[in-house]
């Protein structure tokens, strides 16, 4: 996926949560959510680039927690030990994506890096284990 490929496919998945689940703009730029939601099975590392391009470009912090809760918290649901390295040097040098990571709720079956996320993110886990 090039660039501008990248870029039109954040921007679609932007307008389509700005819009809300029940606006036709949503179902118009559903491709976008779609391709979202597919990432953690079929390109991990591509979703990775995308949520942080995402994080770096758009300060709305009522559409990056709906990044965190969504494609976020999937993909460290399924790759969290491999990516918390990444997550952990992240958290530490920008602020905007710490605070994204409040919004990521894992349980500690979810991950073996349970414990490294929430210590990265500043925060107590939400869930009590």
């Amino acid at each position: 996926m090039n660039q501008s490929e990248r870029e039109k496919l954040i921007s679609a998945w932007l307008i389509a949560h700005e819009a809300g689940t029940e606006s036709p703009i949503y179902e118009e730029n559903w491709w976008a959510v779609e391709t979202f939601l597919n990432l953690p099975e079929e390109d991990p590392e591509l979703l990775w680039e995308l949520i942080l391009e995402t994080i770096n470009k758009e300060k709305n912090k009522k559409l990056l927690s709906y990044l965190a809760a969504g494609p976020f918290e999937d993909l460290m649901c399924k790759y969290g030990t491999e990516l918390i390295e990444r997550v952990e040097k992240e958290a530490s040098s920008n602020p905007i994506f710490k605070n994204t990571m409040k919004h990521v709720w894992l349980e500690s079956n979810d991950t073996n890096a349970f414990s490294r996320f929430y210590e990265a993110a500043g925060i107590e886990p939400p869930f009590n284990e």
